[in-house]
């Protein structure tokens, strides 16, 4: 008589990945005569952005009310994805012509797995310029 023993599951966490273990063994009577096997692993460990500017400092032209920042995007990387999805919550970009004031931008990265890696913030500081014309003349 042929029975087959149900679907087992084995986990085990290493380097950030859940490793499963699928097997199923097939019995005639009491005796295991065949297994199959299947290892498949899951990522559980989320990216890491591995540059953050933090706060960022542009100045605008003198007596104007417009300057740039300069900084390059943050970039994250992965355990098990080459291509990191890196998104922004601000329509703020390297170079964008800006009033002053302060304006915060927050990173956020996902691999393909949906791990999220901890937020990016960073400040961008523009600071006007302005020239005194009261000098007086003799």
């Amino acid at each position: 008589m042929y029975a087959i023993q149900g679907l087992e599951r084995v986990y085990s966490r290493v380097h950030g990945y859940v490793l499963i273990l699928n097997f199923l063994a097939f019995k005639i009577y009491s005796c295991i005569h065949f297994i199959i096997m299947k290892f498949d692993y899951q990522d559980i460990e989320p990216p890491k952005f591995t540059t953050c500017p933090g706060i960022i400092f542009g100045y605008t032209g003198r007596n104007s009310l417009e300057g740039q920042a300069i900084w390059e995007i943050p970039t994250a990387t992965d355990n098990n994805d080459h291509a990191i999805n890196t998104s922004w919550s601000e329509p703020l970009y390297p170079n964008k012509v800006l009033g002053p004031g302060t304006y915060t931008v927050t990173y956020t990265a996902e691999d393909s797995a949906g791990n999220k890696a901890l937020p990016c913030v960073t400040k961008v500081v523009i600071k006007g310029k302005t020239h005194n014309y009261n000098r007086k003349t003799l």
